[in-house]
């Protein structure tokens, strides 16, 4: 018998709890060590980071038998979480880029709108951190996450289409 919360042989979704979320308390220990941030305002970040991570994975086991059968599932979001943790980790100096929403914006056009939505106002929160941007601009990325997410069906679908022209395009 096959166990529900594991999807074609990866890892088990319950320990995405504990690696995304060591993932992002390494990172804001970092940044806090970095910019000489105090002790107690690291561990309230971290403590904000991972419950939005639990909240992320209960949604995940609450939708479970959506996700596994999708293969690779849990693979492609570590590697979303992580590249748009290090995207932003990149383009930490320019508050004019947010790269860090990449990675929600992909999840949201590959699985499902609602778990990118939780994955970009994780990633935002963190940008905010990392980037020391204002109410401001972290209320403004929070309204584009949400919009970029909503409009992620529509966009996979130009995706699609300008793949398929370009392929049409090069095989003449």
């Amino acid at each position: 018998m096959i166990h529900r919360s594991k999807a074609h042989g990866s890892i088990p979704i319950r320990f995405l709890w504990g690696i995304l979320g060591f993932l992002s308390v390494i990172m804001i220990a970092f940044f806090g060590y970095q910019k000489g941030t105090t002790f107690i305002d690291t561990l309230k970040l971290c403590v904000l980071t991972l419950v939005l991570i639990a909240i992320i994975v209960f949604y995940i086991l609450s939708q479970n038998m959506k996700v596994k059968d999708i293969p690779y599932f849990n693979s492609i979001l570590i590697g979303a979480y992580a590249g748009s943790l290090i995207l932003i980790m990149i383009v930490k100096d320019n508050s004019e880029v947010h790269l860090g929403m990449i990675g929600g914006l992909v999840i949201a056009m590959l699985f499902d709108m609602h778990l990118g939505y939780l994955v970009t106002y994780n990633l935002i929160f963190f940008a905010g951190m990392v980037g020391e941007l204002s109410i401001e601009s972290i209320v403004y990325l929070l309204i584009l996450g949400t919009l970029m997410c909503m409009l992620s069906n529509y966009m996979k679908n130009l995706l699609l289409s300008v793949m398929l022209s370009l392929q049409y395009y090069q095989c003449r």
